[in-house]
């Protein structure tokens, strides 16, 4: 893992059309960069998977057809009125609630 700001993430909006964000909401922050194309940040309900050993990851970087960086967990701050999310980073306790709640308390440290 490097010494990747893991809140660099903080501000960025997430989602689109199909998504239906609410103030409040958690998930696993998650940048994919596709060899061609623009990269994307998702709010996604399940961790960056490493595909070889089929692990689950709250932080660092899987490289294979589509580069993946999976930043901590974020919550959605506002929402849009096309239903898209800013999000902020989460830590701590609130980190460990959420990492809970969605049923991955194997990935506190």
């Amino acid at each position: 893992m490097t010494n990747k700001d893991y809140a660099a993430l903080d501000g960025s909006w997430v989602g689109d059309n199909r998504n239906a964000f609410q103030v409040g909401d958690v998930g696993f922050l998650i940048r994919l960069t596709p060899r061609r194309g623009r990269s994307r940040v998702e709010l996604r309900l399940h961790p960056a998977r490493i595909t070889e050993t089929m692990e689950d990851i709250l932080y660092g970087d899987i490289d294979g057809p589509t580069y993946v960086e999976a930043f901590g967990m974020g919550k959605v701050v506002e929402v849009a009125p096309n239903g898209r999310g800013k999000v902020e980073s989460i830590s701590g306790d609130e980190l460990e609630d959420a990492l809970h709640r969605l049923g991955y308390p194997e990935l506190i440290d």
